[in-house]
């Protein structure tokens, strides 16, 4: 474990143990958004006969959160939330022929990861007659539970593994450790329930590949939610 993931995990226990002295919950509540999420994949070996080139992929997400309060300030609150992402990534491989000719066949697919994430975020806020403002920050750790490779389309004939599914999917971490930066504001006066309206940026601090590859996920995440 790198020294980023040692100062992440420090900050989401400090976090927690925060939390669990809080003197109340302010609020909790639900959302649901959208995502359009990619991996970097970097080959730090260069012993193989192609490149990566990754995009993104749109995804699905939901969550439950709870909001502490007690630390004295009427501007700061800490959330901690259980959330699940539909992830992935687009990927395009350029496969070299054996003789390394100029002739190139480009192949395709698309990549789900679905993870299950808690994030442990401080929240500054500033609140005003109709709506509050805030800004959102912390450590967050990924759980991957699922992992839905395509098959590559365009498959040369001299492809070398058993596999037509993606290469990478299949060997990504288990789990890895990232942060969160986010905006949001709250509505109070167009339902009877207050309404969220967020945009978050989470990218991993972690490599989730274990070998000769770097890899490191990031999203960017629309949210709607309510406050019960």
């Amino acid at each position: 474990m790198n020294r980023k993931c040692i100062v992440l995990s420090i900050l989401l226990l400090c976090l927690l143990h925060i939390q669990s002295n809080a003197q109340t919950i302010k609020n909790f509540g639900a959302k649901i958004g959208l995502n359009s999420s990619g991996t970097t994949l970097k080959n730090i070996e260069n012993q193989y006969q192609f490149d990566i080139q990754t995009g993104k992929r749109n995804g699905f997400n939901a969550a439950l959160f709870v909001e502490w309060e007690g630390f004295g300030s009427q501007y700061l609150s800490v959330i901690t939330a259980i959330q699940y992402s539909k992830r992935g990534f687009s990927e395009e491989i350029h496969w070299v022929r054996e003789n390394f000719s100029s002739e190139v066949t480009i192949m395709r697919a698309k990549t789900r990861l679905d993870y299950i994430s808690i994030p442990g975020l401080f929240k500054f806020y500033y609140p005003l007659e109709h709506f509050t403002p805030y800004l959102l920050f912390g450590p967050r750790f990924d759980l991957l539970i699922s992992i839905k490779p395509e098959t590559y389309e365009n498959i040369p004939s001299d492809w070398l593994y058993e596999s037509n599914e993606s290469l990478w999917a299949s060997n990504l971490l288990k789990s890895s450790y990232g942060s969160t930066l986010g905006i949001g504001l709250q509505l109070e006066s167009i339902l009877p329930t207050p309404i969220l309206l967020e945009f978050c940026y989470n990218f991993d601090l972690s490599d989730n590949y274990p070998e000769s590859v770097e890899s490191k996920n990031s999203s960017l995440d629309f949210w709607v939610g309510i406050i019960f």
